[in-house]
């Protein structure tokens, strides 16, 4: 549309750009500076955490008392794509970060066959599940989830519902609730955002 205009279109045709503003946007971090806080975080999904752990350090080193972070990342190799490594490193040695696992999907397929990787950001929430379960349930952490629409979303999800159901198993649960139900409320509640 923009390759269409030219220097010589009058400025009346030029003046009119669709803007699609969001009234609402939900992703941001607690006013609480408290509470616990997990990202999910594929590939660029990564970019909003990066300014979230920013604005927390800049919180902690101003004495703020911060709650616990965890990250879920994940790209393709870990010597190409994991261009956070140094500051996220930081973040962690400072303890604005508490956890931070990484996944990486196009590695030699014997690494994982020797090592303890995960290909994917939701198998490294399944292996975490026991504590993942209780931030959440427990400690009221609120999850945050960016990235690829089309197939991630779907997955994280369903790798979260096995983390609430771990924890209905775990505790004797008697809300009677599903986790498919507990899910949606962390919705309602603003406790579980993607974009």
């Amino acid at each position: 549309w923009l390759d269409t205009l030219s220097q010589n279109t009058s400025p009346e045709m030029c003046s009119c750009i669709p803007i699609y503003p969001r009234l609402k946007n939900p992703f941001h971090l607690p006013a609480n500076p408290h509470i616990p806080i997990v990202m999910i975080g594929p590939g660029t999904g990564i970019s909003p955490f990066m300014g979230f752990l920013e604005h927390r350090d800049a919180l902690k080193c101003s004495g703020t008392v911060i709650g616990k972070a965890w990250l879920f990342f994940g790209c393709r190799h870990p010597d190409k794509d994991n261009i956070y490594k140094g500051k996220l490193q930081s973040y962690l040695d400072s303890r604005v970060l508490l956890y931070l696992h990484t996944s990486f999907s196009r590695m030699e397929p014997e690494v994982y066959e020797r090592t303890e990787e995960v290909r994917y950001v939701q198998d490294n929430i399944r292996r975490h599940c026991v504590e993942l379960s209780h931030w959440i349930m427990n400690e009221g952490a609120v999850i945050y989830v960016c990235g690829d629409a089309k197939n991630m979303t779907k997955n994280i999800r369903e790798a979260m519902l096995d983390v609430i159901q771990s924890y209905i198993d775990s505790s004797g649960d008697l809300t009677h609730k599903t986790s498919n139900q507990i899910f949606n409320e962390l919705q309602e509640d603003g406790r579980y955002m993607y974009v």
